[in-house]
């Protein structure tokens, strides 16, 4: 009887753990992206969008909020806009690469590097003066 009971129980959550998933993501073979979140953290869902869609991002690391969106076979622009629509987020693309980051902040650019200044070595002496030296 025992074992019926956790036989019962763990069904249940096994239930509930499915409805209560947080986030889904469909893959389309239309070009188009589905993404469901329910509370989940905007860079989870940004992440599934790109892994999804194939495409390269980086996210700033300073970022956090919570999505709850339900995006059903719309294209990648529209769901990546609305989502940077809801977190006031921004991005450009470099070399194939979203850089995503908060909205007014301006974009951060490789250090740039000086080219160090050639340093040559001291000539050595020939071993004698010269005769205009000697006068």
């Amino acid at each position: 009887m025992k074992t019926l009971r956790l036989i019962a129980a763990a069904a249940s959550l096994a239930v509930l753990a499915c409805a209560f998933a947080q986030e889904e993501v469909q893959t389309s073979t239309t070009g188009t992206v589905t993404i469901s979140s329910k509370g989940s953290d905007m860079r989870s869902v940004l992440h599934d969008l790109f892994a999804q869609s194939k495409r390269n991002y980086v996210l700033e690391d300073e970022v956090r909020k919570m999505l709850y969106l339900n995006l059903n076979e719309v294209e990648f622009d529209e769901a990546f806009a609305t989502i940077l629509k809801l977190t006031e987020m921004d991005y450009e693309v470099q070399n194939g690469i979203y850089y995503i980051r908060r909205a007014g902040k301006k974009a951060t650019e490789p250090a740039k590097v000086e080219p160090k200044p050639e340093i040559k070595p001291p000539a050595k002496p020939s071993g004698k003066l010269p005769e205009s030296a000697l006068a």
